[in-house]
């Protein structure tokens, strides 16, 4: 037990540096204060922006007729392509272009069942095919 005692008898240290200010949600060295204002107003900037991101069903298949080439697999045998619904999703909107990348962030996972729900494209025919642990959204041409 002699190997615990040590912990006992240790000092608590400070967590920051003497020369760091808390302020809010900001901490920084004494020098940087004056530019809390500036981060402030960036902060509000971005909620703001945010916040004014509304689903649109028009958008939503703008940004998917981009996505998806990236994502869907090709079957010879059946001349269809397959878009796998329960692959990780998480990171689709890094193919969006980017100035819709912000959006397609904040709708990530609706995007991701859209696929399923309501997405429809003119040149393919949309149907939905189940594995055996997989569901698979199948588009042949028409």
């Amino acid at each position: 037990m002699t190997k615990f005692d040590k912990a006992r008898k240790r000092e608590v240290r400070r967590e920051d540096k003497w020369y760091m200010v808390k302020w809010r949600e900001f901490c920084c060295p004494f020098w940087l204060y004056p530019l809390i204002p500036v981060a402030l107003v960036s902060k509000k900037f971005d909620e703001w922006n945010y916040n004014r991101k509304k689903w649109n069903e028009k958008r939503a298949t703008r940004v998917l007729n981009t996505i998806l080439p990236h994502y869907l697999q090709w079957d010879e045998e059946k001349q269809a392509y397959y878009y796998d619904m329960d692959m990780y999703y998480w990171n689709i909107y890094t193919k969006a272009h980017f100035y819709d990348r912000a959006w397609a962030r904040k709708f990530v996972s609706t995007l991701h069942s859209f696929v399923r729900d309501g997405y429809e494209n003119d040149k393919y025919i949309k149907s939905e095919e189940r594995d055996s642990y997989t569901i698979w959204v199948k588009f042949t041409e028409k």
